[in-house]
This record gives C-alpha cells, sequence and structure tokens, in this order.
C-alpha cells in the first residue's frame, strides 16, 4: 500500500498531513494532468464540526483510482509509493487534486 501525504487542511480526515482513513478513491478517468484529479473521500472539516477525533493516523493506505490515464492506475488501484494529496484550504472535493498523478 501506498504511503500517502494529505496536504488538504481543511478534510474531516487529516491528522498532521496524514489521512486517517482506511481507503480513498481519487477520480479522474479523463484525467490527463493532476488538476483533473480529486479526491473523492474528501469531506470538510466544518468550524464548529471539528476534526474526527475517532479516527487515526493511517500511514498506508488503500487508495483506489480512476485516473486510469496514470502510470501507477494498476486496475483502478494506485500503485505509487508514495502520493501527495492537494488542496490546502479546499471546501470542496473538486478543489483537491492528486499530485503524484503521471501520465502514461
Amino acid at each position: 500500500m501506498p504511503s500517502l501525504r494529505c496536504d488538504v487542511t481543511t478534510c474531516l480526515h487529516n491528522s498532521d498531513k496524514c489521512c486517517c482513513k482506511n481507503t480513498i478513491l481519487v477520480e479522474g478517468e479523463k484525467a490527463h494532468a493532476p488538476e483533473s484529479t480529486c479526491c473523492s473521500s474528501f469531506d470538510e472539516a466544518r468550524e464548529f464540526g471539528g476534526r474526527n477525533e475517532f479516527e487515526s493516523k493511517n500511514l498506508a493506505l488503500a487508495v483506489e483510482c480512476e485516473a486510469v490515464n496514470c502510470r501507477f492506475n494498476d486496475a483502478k488501484r494506485c500503485k505509487a509509493k508514495h502520493i501527495t494529496i492537494s488542496g490546502g484550504k479546499a471546501t470542496d472535493m473538486k478543489d483537491t487534486l492528486c499530485a503524484s498523478f503521471e501520465e502514461r
């Protein structure tokens, strides 16, 4: 499983740039560049909703990937050793992207 760094600090599942989910889904079926991908597992952490305090950091998680044009995609699973999800202050999943995407 790949190690994942998440720079989307506004995501409910982000804890110190690590994801607390067991698996995420990267969308971008027709992507030819990182900007055409997104993390559909993004959930915005609301100001008063806080963070998910019941999940722990997951340093190696399964990454399902619909970006079939990415060289790391193998039967809709990401096979990269390291993945970065970017999006900083995203408020919607469309504000996120897989910075590790590399076109085949």
